[in-house]
């Protein structure tokens, strides 16, 4: 297994209508102060902490907005908890092993009937049944694995494994149909977005890559570099027309044009991002900031989409990074402290502006430059 070097924080995010506007929830794991924040997005507050105890990482929260389903990386574990009453509902394990960043992320299917855990000591993902808060199969993976993502229709999950390949699971037959090879990388595929019509799905191999598969033949389309390296997380606006990338050295989050594959922008930072989220309705991205040589950190940056530009920062907990982000969206639901007066659907979501005409650069000029169409590449 690879080694980690830092702490972790997820964001999930739910939202709730009003008749004036619609309130969205995130919740970040905070792995090194062993805890949840619940976020007032529109508020900009923590408005809850949840202990626990452990090392969060990934978080999951059912369509109903009810529960949030939380890994701990630091043993086999993952902890329910409900978002009303502010407390760990149950505990599921998963087995008995006890090292380090074992479980780095988990994704609710749509329906929120299951939640998944890729589980890197026994290459498997775990599958639990929300109803019975039991684990209902084991999917052997073949291979290590990290970050996932689930499609919008509930199919198919797409499943970093190894150093360099992408494991296309079927939910239905709880069965891996193929295997897309990446390209070797240094550590291999740690996010993944899909485009919400599933035609492409990204990956972020942590280092110089995005790369784009076709999940349509489940090949390689395209590998897209970036400036300075080190891409950690990766979210998808609703209408699909932007990637966010956050590029963790720069620091910076890129965003690119998802028709041409092409850099539209970066975005500086003062914290050092991982995770990236964006609310159901594309108006903010969120951003988790490491403090690590940098001004500024233990945060979750906000950043006005229309714009491009950084609209404020949220203290969170410590350990606000990750080498997998897995980004989980959700609909409905609040804790107590809240009123409660319908529901939307929810999609997961995440400075300056440096702006960028696509027109007058070519792909040597561009940061996010399109390298090939192989199903693999020699790097």
């Amino acid at each position: 297994m690879r080694p980690r070097v830092s702490a972790a924080l997820f964001l999930a995010l739910t939202c709730t209508a009003s008749s004036a506007t619609a309130q969205f929830t995130a919740f970040t794991a905070n792995s090194c102060s062993s805890d949840v924040s619940i976020i007032d997005v529109a508020a900009r507050t923590v408005t809850a902490t949840v202990a626990v105890d452990g090392r969060p990482k990934g978080v999951a929260v059912t369509p109903d907005g009810e529960f949030a389903y939380v890994v701990d990386a630091g043993a086999d574990q993952v902890w329910v908890i409900d978002a009303k009453k502010l407390k760990i509902a149950k505990t599921i394990r998963l087995g008995d092993y006890a090292g380090e960043h074992n479980l780095q992320s988990i994704a609710m299917s749509p329906d929120g009937a299951f939640a998944y855990v890729p589980r890197a000591d026994a290459k498997t993902l775990a599958v639990i049944d929300t109803k019975t808060r039991r684990v209902a199969a084991t999917i052997p993976l073949g291979d290590v694995p990290e970050g996932l993502v689930i499609d919008s229709t509930g199919a198919f999950a797409y499943v970093g494994i190894g150093a360099q390949w992408v494991a296309v699971v079927d939910l239905a037959s709880r069965q891996v149909v193929a295997r897309v090879d990446l390209g070797f990388s240094k550590l291999g595929p740690t996010d993944l977005a899909v485009l919400p019509g599933g035609e492409i799905v990204y990956v972020a191999t942590q280092d110089w890559y995005v790369k784009a598969l076709d999940p349509q033949t489940n090949t390689l389309l395209t590998t897209l570099t970036t400036a300075s390296g080190d891409v950690f997380g990766l979210a998808v606006t609703p209408d699909g027309s932007r990637l966010y990338a956050t590029e963790f050295f720069a620091p910076a989050v890129l965003v690119v044009d998802t028709d041409t594959n092409l850099l539209v922008t970066s975005i500086p930072l003062t914290s050092r991002p991982r995770d990236i989220a964006i609310t159901p309705d594309g108006a903010l991205a969120l951003v988790t900031g490491e403090q690590n040589l940098s001004p500024t950190g233990n945060d979750v940056t906000v950043i006005d989409v229309a714009s491009n530009t950084v609209a404020g920062a949220i203290p969170v907990g410590c350990g606000p990074a990750a080498y997998q982000s897995a980004i989980v969206a959700a609909g409905g639901g609040r804790p107590d402290h809240e009123s409660d007066s319908g529901t939307l659907p929810g999609r997961a979501v995440g400075g300056m502006t440096l702006a960028i005409d696509e027109s007058l650069m070519t792909n040597d000029e561009n940061p996010f430059s399109t390298l090939g169409a192989e199903s693999s590449a020699d790097f």
